[in-house]
């Protein structure tokens, strides 16, 4: 309602700020262009439930792959487990040569 009081007066006083902006922001007309990409959204949503309904792996084949994966690796947590190992040794805890250590302390030295 006080957008209305303040945009009945608009061509000759302008309501202050921006009026793109805001709690009491113009509305921009729905254009072509709008429809267009409001029905692009739909038939992609349309599609990825098309896919979501007919699944890559059948329930029996799944439960078969997961029987597998824990027979081979005594569970999937032993499996994450020896991932995330690895991906740490590699990163955080990977060996650091003791010059990495002092490499502070040479402040002395100059550039040639």
């Amino acid at each position: 309602m006080r957008l209305t009081s303040v945009l009945s007066k608009w061509p000759k006083n302008p309501p202050n700020g921006n009026i793109w902006i805001g709690r009491h922001r113009m509305t921009r007309k729905v254009e072509a262009k709008h429809h267009e990409q409001m029905r692009l959204d739909v038939e992609r949503e349309k599609r990825n439930a098309l896919i979501c309904l007919k699944p890559f792996v059948s329930r029996e084949r799944e439960g078969e792959i997961q029987r597998e994966l824990m027979e081979g690796s005594q569970g999937g947590r032993s499996l994450w487990w020896r991932m995330r190992r690895t991906l740490v040794e590699g990163t955080t805890l990977a060996p650091v040569p003791l010059q990495e250590h002092f490499k502070c302390l040479r402040k002395e030295e100059r550039w040639e």
